[in-house]
């Protein structure tokens, strides 16, 4: 029992079962329930547990996760840095699609990055205006 040393805890991190964020908190993967405005399930989330109120929903309690909701913007930055996720042009945060058409591209979604906003650029006319989530055209940004 006990606090692990340095070095057994970056095998954790080295195993991928957790990750350091850049404010030095502890980031575990999430559970069950909704990624709140990433549009990703938790399980591909990084959490820290602590309250930031960084949520951008507007439906979470201002803690980054521990099991679901908003991650803080240091555990976004996990995603952005290991290629999960990307900051598109407007500053929104964007994720691959998933099954579906792409839209207007001609590619399959698991190539194009979508925010999830809605932005009203369908380009195809069978879309709904919004950028995804997982498939259609994708927005300008």
């Amino acid at each position: 029992n006990g606090c692990p040393c340095e070095a057994c805890l970056q095998l954790l991190v080295d195993e991928g079962t957790m990750k350091v964020n850049d404010d030095g908190d502890v980031a575990h993967k999430g559970v069950l329930g909704s990624g709140g405005f990433t549009g990703l399930p938790p399980s591909q989330l990084w959490y820290c547990g602590k309250r930031k109120n960084q949520c951008k929903c507007g439906r979470c309690d201002g803690r980054c996760g521990p099991t679901n909701g908003c991650p803080c913007e240091a555990c976004l930055q996990l995603l952005v840095d290991e290629g999960t996720m990307k900051v598109n042009d407007d500053g929104d945060v964007a994720h691959k699609g998933v099954l579906g058409s792409g839209g207007f591209t001609g590619l399959p979604p698991s190539q194009l990055w979508y925010c999830g906003k809605r932005k009203n650029q369908c380009k195809c006319g069978r879309c709904d205006g919004r950028c995804g989530p997982t498939n259609g055209c994708p927005c300008e940004a």
